[in-house]
């Protein structure tokens, strides 16, 4: 069974996928004003994150407590972006300071079915439903990992058409998240 952490967060139980790329072009990112906020779930112990604009399509996502394997107060970079009606969340690593740069930023791709002035409907990139429809769609097999986290390394243009292809069939059952407080000044 998965634990969705609030909004965002790529934290699970049974395996995760990440990607090596960016899964956008810069003609699909979307402004998603609704996200912005403090976002909360009801898991024991309790994760809170927060998610703050920072420019007119993208958010700076910093864990404030129980974020495991994210680090608190670390910075995540999260983009809204849309493909074929569908709207998803990049979400990487931002570099710790002027100068810090990240080998390699796994990105995390999130679907977002909704968002409203309480809740949050969000699913994960589901590791067994990405190996099918990589072996459904005969493509070499652009995957590296094992049960516990499979990453795709899948150029952005063959990660979007993965994406256009298998759709929503890509992720896990969507969940509910909280949302703690309204965005703040």
């Amino acid at each position: 069974m998965r634990r969705i952490l609030p909004l965002f967060l790529l934290v699970l139980v049974a395996g995760c996928v990440r990607v090596a790329v960016p899964a956008y072009d810069a003609g699909d990112v979307v402004p998603q004003p609704a996200l912005a906020g403090l976002w909360c779930d009801d898991g024991n112990p309790p994760t809170t994150l927060r998610l703050t604009p920072v420019a007119s399509s993208r958010f700076l996502l910093r864990c404030l407590s129980s974020c495991e394997p994210l680090e608190e107060g670390r910075d995540y970079m999260a983009t809204p972006f849309a493909l074929d009606g569908r709207t998803y969340l990049d979400l990487a690593l931002r570099p710790a300071g002027p100068g810090d740069e990240e080998p390699l930023t796994p990105h995390t791709v999130i679907r977002v079915y909704g968002v409203d002035d309480t809740r949050a409907l969000v699913g994960l990139l589901s590791p067994d439903a990405v190996r099918e429809a990589v072996r459904q769609d005969g493509c070499p097999p652009d995957l590296a990992g094992d049960d516990e986290e499979l990453v795709v390394l899948a150029g952005t243009e063959r990660l979007r058409a993965l994406l256009r292809r298998h759709g929503d069939a890509l992720f896990g059952s969507p969940s509910p998240v909280t949302r703690c407080a309204p965005p703040g000044p």
